[in-house]
């Protein structure tokens, strides 16, 4: 289990929400080099109406 867990971590994009990310102070350098990119509300709901769906809020 730890390694698909790792397999996952090391292979997938997070995508975070921008707005949400920004009012609570996360900035482009405390992502910086880590599998996550800031998306605007348009975006997570165009990633999770293509793919099976999946929401930690």
């Amino acid at each position: 289990m730890k390694k698909i867990l790792l397999a996952i971590a090391l292979f997938t994009t997070t995508f975070l929400s921008a707005n949400s990310s920004k009012a609570r102070g996360v900035m482009d350098a405390d992502i910086k080099g880590k599998p996550a990119e800031f998306a605007l509300p348009n975006v997570i709901i165009r990633l999770l109406t293509e793919s099976d769906k999946s929401l930690t809020y």
